[in-house]
C-alpha cells in the first residue's frame, strides 16, 4: 500500500526510480514490515502458550 502512494502521489524523494536506491527503499519498508506484524503475533503466542495451555508447558516455557 504505502509503495503505491509513494509511487502515485509522491515524487522520487519518496520512492526513488533509481535501482539501487529503490531496493534500499524496499528494504527498508520490508523490515519495518515484519517488525510490526511481530508485535500481535508475539502477542497471540503468549495467549496460547503461556494463558492457555496446561501447567506443565508453562513451566516448560517461562
Amino acid at each position: 500500500m504505502s509503495l503505491y502512494l509513494a509511487r502515485r502521489y509522491g515524487s522520487e524523494d519518496w520512492l526513488p526510480l533509481e535501482p539501487e536506491a529503490m531496493s534500499r527503499v524496499m528494504r527498508w519498508l520490508s523490515t519495518t514490515a515484519g517488525e510490526i506484524r511481530q508485535g500481535p503475533e508475539f502477542a497471540r503466542l503468549y495467549q496460547k502458550i503461556l494463558v492457555i495451555a496446561p501447567r506443565p508447558y508453562r513451566t516448560a516455557f517461562s
